[in-house]
């Protein structure tokens, strides 16, 4: 594998629906066995190509480049490619089709308010049944929900000293799958949450994976790009919303 200062990290998603985005830095060693992303570079000149053509990508700095007239269209093919260090750096994707038949057993959902210093009374504490989230697979493909509560203030449910890790979104990890349930307890705040289903490529499940818990770090070798690491990959989504209220 050559050296960690002669491969350009690229983290690209081309989400259908949205503009074409892509951010490239260098790598920095961080130990004998490994490297992550850097400083940006701002020096390239990257194309993407689909079937409309090769299209030369805007320098917006930092190690992004971008084409905001240029439209990610779910079922179609990208490649992208340019030149580091007198090596050619390519990757190819393709964005997968929107989610069909996206549903949900319920739209709102009561939980009760838990204070510091206070316990439920005898029988006043109910867990509600699971939400059902469903949806097709019929080609067996990688699916991900992410859960993002949408107030700007959201009041906790449990506000006690206890509540550890206070966050306002969580996710299952891609799965080959056609549903998944929410739980009471996987939610910390009360309001509208957004409820939203990715359709992945393959390849991006195995850098999930590969990175524990997030596809943003890109410490592991996983990548599916030529001469170069990291990720260019489609995703196509849709969303669904649900209410949290407090119980009186």
């Amino acid at each position: 594998m050559p050296a960690y200062n002669e491969e350009p990290v690229i983290s690209a998603y081309l989400f259908a629906g949205n503009c074409v985005s892509i951010k490239i830095t260098a790598q920095i060693a961080v130990s004998t066995e490994t490297s992550s992303a850097g400083e940006g570079i701002d020096t390239l000149h990257v194309y993407v190509d689909d079937d409309s053509g090769s299209h030369l990508l805007m320098n917006m700095g930092d190690g992004v480049y971008a084409d905001t007239t240029l439209m990610i269209g779910e079922g179609k093919q990208y490649s992208l490619h340019f030149v580091y260090k007198e090596k050619m750096i390519s990757g190819t994707t393709l964005v997968p089709s929107a989610p069909q038949n996206f549903t949900q057993s319920v739209d709102e959902l009561s939980v009760s308010k838990i204070e510091e210093g206070t316990m439920p009374t005898p029988g006043s504490f109910q867990m509600n049944d699971p939400i059902s989230l469903n949806w097709s697979n019929d080609d067996q493909s990688y699916y991900m929900i992410i859960v993002e509560n949408m107030e700007s203030s959201p009041e906790l449910i449990r506000d006690t000293t206890s509540t550890r890790f206070r966050i306002t979104s969580f996710r299952n990890e891609p799965a080959v799958t056609d549903q998944y349930q929410l739980r009471d307890q996987q939610f910390q705040y009360f309001g509208t949450h957004r409820l939203v289903l990715y359709h992945l490529n393959p390849d991006y499940a195995a850098l999930y994976s590969g990175n524990s818990n997030s596809s943003q770090s890109l410490s592991n070798p996983t990548t599916n790009i030529t001469n170069g690491v990291g990720i260019f990959t489609g995703i196509s989504t849709d969303t669904l919303f649900l209410k949290v209220n407090k119980q009186q």
